[in-house]
């Protein structure tokens, strides 16, 4: 009965979505829920506005989303579209992952779940946790349970991590060894199963997604810890200020990551090392910005 019940949804939607109103505000809505957007985001708040609310964001986000990968692995849930005999899935060439849990979904819970944590934009955060799982089915690229349990995961993340990295994060400088041992871990967990898809014909729908997601965790945490240790940034400066160094460093950030994808060979070790240095450079980015008048040293006081 319940999958008569999702099968029906889809086929609304999909009866529904040659409108191009519905089709393109349906792609919108979902744009604000893959990786791009909310990585922007969480740079702009790490980078601008509260370092500590920028680190726990990420955090979280790449935890739900390494969850997420291990699932999708596990289950190799197939899409619609290989189901639903002449489903109007428009997005089936650029949607190659399983479909169980929605990724789109898992982010929209963990990003705007963690940004409505002590925020005024809780509402705005609301409607985009409950907009971009729908939107996924508009576009006919997940069932019903796909996007449920993908925003349940995401916002299940932000309510048992949030508080404990609270704790955590204000005493980096006391548990650092714990960062760095937990972000070589993730690191090497990448790391090898990028040699997997490399050198032993490991599933890439399955595996592909995951190895980006913990090399970028285990990057996180070390170069975090790394600049903590070195600097410990301040998020203050003039407008213009935190405008110059949100756009040099979104630039640097897409540089170092799709140059190399336009110049090289799409190999599973080259997107590691890709990954790992726009990563790295995210978190150390303020040791160079700090020389340049980018980014403001600690006050005596923190």
């Amino acid at each position: 009965m319940f999958m008569e019940l999702q099968r029906n949804i889809l086929l609304f939607f999909s009866g529904i979505n040659d409108n191009p109103f519905i089709f393109y505000t349906a792609k919108v809505i979902s744009f604000l829920g893959n990786e791009f957007f909310p990585t922007f985001i969480l740079l702009l708040i790490f980078w601008c506005i509260d370092k500590k609310k920028g680190i726990a964001g990420t955090i979280i986000v790449l935890i739900a989303s390494n969850i997420s990968g291990i699932i999708k692995a596990s289950f190799k849930a197939p899409r619609p579209w290989n189901v639903i005999d002449g489903l109007n899935a428009k997005e089936m060439e650029v949607e190659m992952g399983y479909s169980f849990p929605s990724g789109h979904s898992t982010n929209a819970g963990s990003v705007y779940g963690a940004l409505a944590h002590h925020s005024k934009l809780y509402v705005l955060c609301i409607i985009l946790i409950i907009l971009i799982p729908l939107s996924r089915m508009v576009l006919c690229v997940h069932w019903l349970i796909d996007v449920v349990a993908g925003a349940l995961l995401g916002l299940s993340v932000v309510f048992l991590f949030y508080r404990f990295l609270d704790k955590y994060l204000d005493e980096v400088m006391k548990y650092r060894k714990q960062f760095y041992l937990l972000g070589g871990l993730a690191t090497f967990a990448g790391l090898t199963i990028s040699i997997i898809l490399q050198f032993f014909n490991g599933d890439p729908v399955a595996f592909t997604s995951l190895a980006k997601t913990l090399t970028m965790l285990g990057a996180a945490l070390i170069f975090y810890t790394v600049e903590e240790t070195r600097l410990g940034f301040s998020c203050n400066g003039s407008t213009k200020q935190k405008i110059l160094r949100f756009l040099v460093g979104g630039l640097c950030c897409g540089a170092i990551l799709y140059i190399p994808h336009l110049l090289l060979p799409e190999m599973a070790l080259i997107k590691f090392i890709r990954y790992f240095a726009a990563t790295a450079f995210a978190f150390l980015y303020p040791l160079i910005g700090v020389k340049i008048g980018l980014f403001e040293k600690p006050s005596a006081e923190n």
